[in-house]
């Protein structure tokens, strides 16, 4: 009932092995030039997104220096409401709306 599992590395000779390394060796020296490529390409996008957000910050901040400067707001106290209200918090008036005088005449 103990079988041993054979694996490739068990079965293969010493003259396999070394072919076995030689294939991926070749493999390898195959996929530098690929990866070297790809590299490089890879490298452009990064210097083009760095030279995109470098022209988006100076626009951001000709954009800040050219803005007016912020004015302080005084606070406003908050508008009460028209509409009166008992203690217990039922409505003891209807709202109506305001006539403008000088529309009348």
């Amino acid at each position: 009932m103990s079988e041993q599992k054979s694996t490739p590395e068990q079965k293969m000779t010493p003259e396999e092995m070394e072919r076995r390394k030689a294939e991926i060796t070749k493999y390898h020296k195959e996929q530098i030039e690929f990866l070297n490529t790809q590299y490089a390409y890879e490298e452009l996008l990064t210097k083009i997104d760095e030279v995109r957000l470098r022209r988006m910050v100076a626009i951001n901040r000709q954009a800040q220096m050219m803005a007016p400067e912020p004015e302080e707001t005084v606070p406003t106290p908050p508008v009460e409401s028209e509409t009166p209200v008992a203690h217990d918090g039922n409505l003891t008036a209807t709202r109506t709306l305001k006539k403008d005088k000088d529309a009348n005449q």
